[in-house]
């Protein structure tokens, strides 16, 4: 029987490490608002579902707005640890920017088809702080998740 070969691993760069750190933000708006969609179609659908349960009209405001709400703050979070963890130097404060982003992007669409422009006004009063918040949120996990990452040791070489 032949012996073994092992080769020789090299460390590869990527080719996100050589990307500028201003092309992530736009990533990580693209992936709020591509995460959001579907979210807040999927909330909207179990409070309409929930609907004739609820017997207070406040409650049922409240049942039916916040849902997409804290999908859209999701989002802006998980967009931000994307971008915190994989976006070179880019920190919290980039992150946040991530998230303002996504809320302008989401009420710019909502006026291309056809919402009212003082509904989006206030839509974005309610997006932006979400999404500044949860964007700054998540990037602050995300560095952290690099961090860690950057000072783990190399596992035992296998023989």
């Amino acid at each position: 029987m032949p012996p073994v070969r092992r080769l020789t691993v090299l460390q590869d760069t990527s080719a996100d490490d050589d990307r500028p750190s201003w092309q992530w933000i736009p990533i990580g708006v693209l992936f709020a608002i591509s995460t959001w969609a579907p979210l807040a179609m999927l909330a909207v659908w179990v409070s309409q579902s929930l609907v004739h349960r609820v017997p207070s009209r406040l409650l049922l405001w409240i049942g039916v707005t916040a849902p997409p709400l804290i999908t859209f703050a999701f989002s802006c979070w998980g967009a931000g640890a994307l971008v915190g963890r994989f976006g070179g130097n880019n920190g919290p404060r980039q992150t946040a920017i991530v998230g303002a982003l996504a809320a302008l992007a989401a009420c710019a669409v909502a006026v291309l088809v056809g919402a009212n422009a003082s509904t989006s006004l206030a839509a974005l009063a309610v997006l932006l702080p979400l999404g500044v918040g949860g964007g700054w949120l998540g990037g602050r996990w995300g560095v952290r998740r690099r961090t860690v990452s950057a000072t783990r040791a190399a596992p035992p070489a296998a023989h």
